[in-house]
């Protein structure tokens, strides 16, 4: 038969360890991801602006010809 001394204390501060490194890489892995989304978000933003902006500019060239 073999004998495993386990040391309660170290067993639980690996834990912790092992848990608040997951938890910090997690937390890191999420801050990415938002800042990815507000720089996709701010982008469209542009995007949608500058399609207004030629959207104007084609009705008032339409209106020139028109007229």
């Amino acid at each position: 038969m073999i004998v495993v001394k386990v040391n309660i204390i170290l067993l639980a501060v690996l834990f912790l360890l092992a848990f608040a490194l997951g938890y910090m890489m997690r937390t890191a892995f999420i801050r990415k991801c938002r800042d990815r989304i507000l720089e996709l978000e701010k982008e469209m933003m542009r995007d949608n602006a500058r399609i207004l902006e030629l959207e104007k500019e084609k009705v008032e060239l339409l209106r020139k010809t028109k007229l």
